[in-house]
C-alpha cells in the first residue's frame, strides 16, 4: 500500500507475562509496515516488560518503532490507555490488551477499508479463546452510526474499545479520556462516546481480535463489590454524557434499556460469584425500577430475572441462574 498512514497500537501491560510474547509477535508480524507500538508498563511486578524487550529483538525492522512508557504508579488499564493516547502520533489508533492478540493481516485490512470507505471507525470481528474451545460470535454491525451507538449501549455489539480501528483525531479532538479508577465498565462508558462523534462507521469481516478468556487474573474473572460499583458508575457516566447532547432523544429509549441490561448482568454475576457479593443483591435489585417501557423490549429471560429480583425471590434467582450456567457449560462440552 503506497503512502501508508501511520497506525499507533497502544498496549497496556500489567502482569501478563504468560501472554505478552504471543501478543507482541502478533503485532510485530503484521503485514502492514507503518506502525508505532506503544507499550505502557503499568507497574508490572512480573517479567512482562522484559519479555517485550526481548521479543522485539527478533524483529530488528520494528525496534525503532517501539516505545515503552513506564508509570510511576499503577493506574489501571484506563490510565495506561490514556498514556498511550497522549503520546500517539498515528493517523489511526488501535487498542490491544496485553493478554490478547490479533491476526497477522488485521492492520492492513482495517486501514485499507478505512481509507477506501473514508470512515472514522472500522469495527472488526472477534474470537473468544477458551481453554478448550474457540467461539466466533455471529453479529450484525449496522451501517448507520446512531444504530451502532445504540447497539453498543445495549450490548448488541461488544462495547470493548479493542476490536475497532479509530481515526486518532476522533479521540483527541473530542478529548475522550478513559475514566481512571474504573476497572470494570471502563470500555462500556467510553466506546459509545467515541462512536457518538464518528461520521461514518464500517465493518471489516474476516480479520479477528482474539480475546483470551482463560486468564484467571483478569478483572472480568475477579468479581467483587467494586466491580458492581464500577458498572453502576459507568451507566451514570453515560447518562451524563448523552443527556448533555442536543440529540439526546435519539438515544433516550436505548439508554433506559441499557440500564436494565446492566442491572440484569449485575444480578447474574452476583449469583455466579455469590460468596463475595451476595450481600449486595438487595441494592442491585432496587436499581432502575421506573423503566417499565424499556422492560418491554427485553428478552423474556431478562424480564424473568428482573421479576424475581424485584419480588425479592433471591434464592430462586440464584438457582435459576446457576442451572442456566450449568446447562450452558454442559452444552459447550458436548459441542466443543
Amino acid at each position: 500500500m503506497k503512502d501508508q498512514p501511520l497506525v499507533s497500537i497502544c498496549v497496556p501491560v500489567y502482569n501478563v507475562g504468560q501472554y505478552i510474547e504471543r501478543c507482541c509477535r502478533s503485532l510485530f508480524e503484521q503485514s502492514y509496515n507503518n506502525i508505532e507500538y506503544i507499550f505502557v508498563d503499568d507497574c508490572s511486578s512480573d517479567e512482562s516488560i522484559d519479555i517485550v524487550r526481548q521479543t522485539v529483538l527478533d524483529y530488528p525492522e520494528r525496534t525503532s518503532s517501539v516505545e515503552i512508557i513506564k508509570h510511576k504508579e499503577n493506574k489501571g488499564s484506563s490510565g495506561a490507555r490514556n498514556s498511550g493516547i497522549d503520546v500517539s502520533s498515528g493517523y489511526f489508533l488501535l487498542f490491544v490488551d496485553g493478554d490478547d492478540y490479533i491476526d497477522s493481516q488485521t492492520v492492513e485490512l482495517l486501514v485499507k477499508q478505512a481509507m477506501r470507505d473514508d470512515v472514522d471507525v472500522v469495527i472488526y470481528d472477534s474470537k473468544f479463546i477458551y481453554a478448550n474451545r474457540i467461539v466466533i460470535p455471529n453479529r450484525t454491525v449496522p451501517s448507520n452510526k446512531e444504530d451502532v451507538v445504540k447497539y453498543l449501549l445495549t450490548y448488541k455489539l461488544a462495547p470493548s474499545v479493542c476490536g475497532k480501528l479509530y481515526k486518532t483525531s476522533l479521540v483527541k479532538d473530542h478529548e475522550i479520556r478513559f475514566i481512571e479508577g474504573l476497572n470494570v465498565g471502563e470500555d462500556y462508558c467510553t466506546s459509545p462516546c467515541i462512536l457518538y462523534y464518528a461520521n461514518k462507521v464500517s465493518h471489516c469481516k474476516g480479520c479477528y481480535y482474539n480475546y483470551i478468556k482463560y486468564n484467571e487474573t483478569s478483572y472480568t474473572n475477579n468479581y467483587k463489590a467494586k466491580s458492581i460499583e464500577d458498572m453502576i458508575r459507568a451507566v451514570s457516566i453515560l447518562d451524563v454524557f448523552f443527556k448533555s447532547k442536543d440529540d439526546y432523544q435519539i438515544y433516550e429509549d436505548c439508554l433506559q434499556e441499557a440500564h436494565l441490561r446492566v442491572k440484569v448482568n449485575l444480578l447474574l454475576n452476583i449469583c455466579r460469584y455469590r460468596s463475595s457479593v451476595w450481600n449486595l443483591i438487595p441494592m442491585v435489585a432496587s436499581l432502575y425500577q421506573n423503566m417499565k417501557q424499556a422492560n418491554s423490549v427485553l428478552p423474556r429471560k431478562y424480564k424473568f430475572v428482573l421479576w424475581l429480583s424485584e419480588h425479592k425471590f433471591y434464592n430462586i434467582l440464584y438457582v435459576y441462574v446457576n442451572i442456566g450456567i450449568y446447562l450452558k457449560e454442559l452444552f459447550a462440552k458436548v459441542h466443543g
